[in-house]
């Protein structure tokens, strides 16, 4: 009985563990054929930080095509209405992530802070304080966007997001 008991433990041990690692590793394979290995809430993350989910192409392809600025609005209150009824928090959270990149894209500025302010985790509130602050500097709002940064709530990635927006100015556009 002891070792049937011992080898249905073993058994699920190795089970959980190989589920947990196939579900939380991936393998990506960088531009210069470097392979790494990095967690799907990792790369997200990454990516939201950079503020951009993959190449030129990719982004091309998969952006909504551009709308007027009131057709945006409107769509945007409904993800609004939509994200709020999300039970999951942190499901929630990325809901409200979606909405300010879509309401970024079509510079809808104040649509973007109102769902930036709805996050509740600060790391990723602060994240899209910082993608906000790039594509108002983009747009030419400049001392807005660094009004934004100066809200950012966790002092190290302050200075990290005044750095993006120096250089979304000062670098040409495709070397960011």
């Amino acid at each position: 009985m002891f070792f049937k008991t011992l080898f249905a433990l073993v058994i699920t041990v190795v089970l959980a563990g190989g589920a947990v690692y196939f579900l939380t590793n991936t393998t990506t394979v960088t531009s210069s054929g470097q392979v790494i290995h990095v967690s799907p809430l990792k790369q997200k993350i990454s990516a939201i930080f950079k503020g951009n989910q993959g190449s030129q192409a990719d982004m091309d392809q998969t952006r909504v095509p551009k709308i007027s600025a009131a057709t945006a609005k409107n769509m945007i209150n409904v993800l609004l209405e939509q994200a709020q009824r999300i039970n999951s928090p942190e499901l929630q959270d990325q809901a409200y992530i979606d909405i300010v990149n879509y309401a970024l894209d079509h510079q809808v500025f104040d649509a973007a802070g109102t769902a930036m302010k709805n996050i509740r985790q600060i790391e990723l509130r602060d994240t899209a304080r910082g993608q906000m602050a790039v594509s108002m500097v983009r747009a030419g709002k400049t001392a807005q966007a660094f009004e934004i940064i100066d809200q950012v709530e966790i002092d190290g990635l302050r200075d990290v997001l005044r750095l993006q927006a120096i250089e979304a100015i000062v670098l040409p556009q495709n070397d960011i």
